[in-house]
C-alpha cells in the first residue's frame, strides 16, 4: 500500500512538471505573438503616417506651384529682392490635423557643374580652354582649397562630365575608374545631383562639404542667372569665380554689404566698382530676378515629421516648372 502511494506521488510530481512546462511554453508563444502583433500594429501606424505625409506633401507641392504661378502672372518676378513678395515670409498650410509650413527662397546663386560637360570652341572650330573649369577652380580657391587642389578638383569634374576620353592634367577618365576595386565609368554628360562628385577622384568628405553649398546641377551648359539682390557674405566665392579671381573677396564682400534696402535697381550698379578698377563685367553678369526658386515644406502628423524640397524654374508670365523634388536631403 505504501509503494502505491509513493508511485502516485511520483506521477503527480511528473504531471506537475509537465503542466509547468506546458504553461511556460504557452506563455512564450503568447509573448511572441504579442510582440509580432505589436510590431505589426506599429508598422501599420507608420505606414499610415507615411502615406498621410506623402499625400500632404503632394498637396503642398500643388499649393506651392499655384502660388508661384499666381505671382509670376502678376509680374512679381520682374524684380525679386529680400523681404519682398513670396520670399519674405513663411506660410502655414490649412490642413485639418497636424501642421504644415511652406517657405520660398532664391536658388539662383550657384555654379552649375553641368556647364563643364563640353568645352567652348574658338573661331577655328578647335576646342579652347574650358573657362568654366577655370572658374570652378577659382571657386575652390575662394572656399579654402589650395591652388593645386582646386585645379585638380576642376580637372577631375571636367573629365568626369565631358564626352571625350582625353585626360586633362590631374584629371581622371574611364581608365582610372575602371581599374578601381569596384569599377565604374564616368558620366560622359550631365549629372543629376551635386552628391555625385563624391564618386570622383580625390573628392574627400571635407572637400565636398567646402564646395557643396555653392554648387548645383542644371540640365544644359548654361550657368544660372545669379540674383544679385540675394547675395550675402557666403556667396562671395561665386562672384570671385565669375570674375576669374580678379575682384578680391574683400572688395566683393564690401560691395554686397552696400546693397540698398530695396535691392539694386540695375545690374550695372553692382558691377560698377569692379568696372571702375579696369575689370570687365562677366558675359553673364546676373540679374535682379530669381529664375530658380526653392520651396521648403515641413510637415508634421501624429508626432512624425517630414521635410520636402521643391525646386522650380520660374519666369514672368510662364507656368512654373518643377525640376527637382527631394525629401529631407539636398538635390
Amino acid at each position: 500500500m505504501m509503494r502505491l502511494r509513493s508511485s502516485e506521488r511520483g506521477q503527480r510530481g511528473a504531471a506537475l512538471i509537465i503542466v509547468l512546462l506546458l504553461v511556460a511554453t504557452l506563455a512564450f508563444i503568447l509573448l511572441s505573438i504579442t510582440d509580432r502583433v505589436t510590431a505589426s500594429v506599429q508598422r501599420s501606424a507608420a505606414d499610415r503616417a507615411r502615406a498621410e505625409l506623402l499625400w500632404r506633401g503632394a498637396a503642398a507641392q500643388e499649393v506651392a506651384r499655384r502660388m508661384l504661378a499666381k505671382a509670376a502672372e502678376a509680374g512679381a518676378f520682374d524684380k525679386v529682392a529680400p523681404n519682398s513678395g513670396l520670399l519674405s515670409q513663411e506660410f502655414e498650410l490649412p490642413f485639418g490635423t497636424g501642421t504644415a509650413a511652406l517657405r520660398f527662397q532664391d536658388a539662383s546663386r550657384c555654379f552649375n557643374l553641368n556647364a563643364l560637360v563640353s568645352a567652348p570652341a574658338d573661331d577655328s572650330g578647335a576646342e579652347s580652354t574650358v573657362t568654366e573649369a577655370d572658374r570652378l577652380a577659382q571657386l575652390g580657391v575662394a572656399r579654402g582649397l589650395g591652388d593645386s587642389e582646386a585645379r585638380k578638383f576642376a580637372s577631375v569634374v571636367a573629365d568626369f562630365l565631358d564626352k571625350d576620353a582625353a585626360e586633362r592634367i590631374q584629371g581622371a577618365e574611364d581608365g582610372f575608374y575602371s581599374a578601381l576595386p569596384v569599377p565604374y565609368r564616368t558620366a560622359g554628360g550631365d549629372i543629376a545631383s551635386v552628391s555625385e562628385i563624391r564618386a570622383m577622384d580625390g573628392v574627400s568628405r571635407d572637400l565636398y562639404r567646402r564646395v557643396k553649398p555653392l554648387l548645383c546641377t542644371i540640365a544644359g551648359a548654361e550657368q544660372p542667372s545669379v540674383n544679385l539682390n540675394f547675395l550675402d557674405a557666403q556667396d562671395t566665392p561665386l562672384i570671385f569665380a565669375m570674375t576669374n579671381g580678379e575682384w578680391s573677396l574683400g572688395e566683393i564682400r564690401d560691395q554686397i554689404e552696400k546693397r540698398p534696402p530695396g535691392g539694386w535697381n540695375e545690374v550695372n550698379d553692382f558691377w560698377a566698382p569692379y568696372v571702375e578698377k579696369g575689370g570687365a563685367a562677366p558675359s553673364s553678369p546676373g540679374s535682379l530676378t530669381s529664375s530658380r526658386i526653392e520651396a521648403l515644406v515641413r510637415l508634421e502628423v501624429n508626432g512624425r515629421t517630414m521635410e520636402e524640397k521643391l525646386l522650380f524654374e520660374v519666369k514672368s508670365g510662364a507656368e512654373p516648372k518643377l525640376v527637382a523634388h527631394t525629401f529631407g536631403d539636398d538635390y
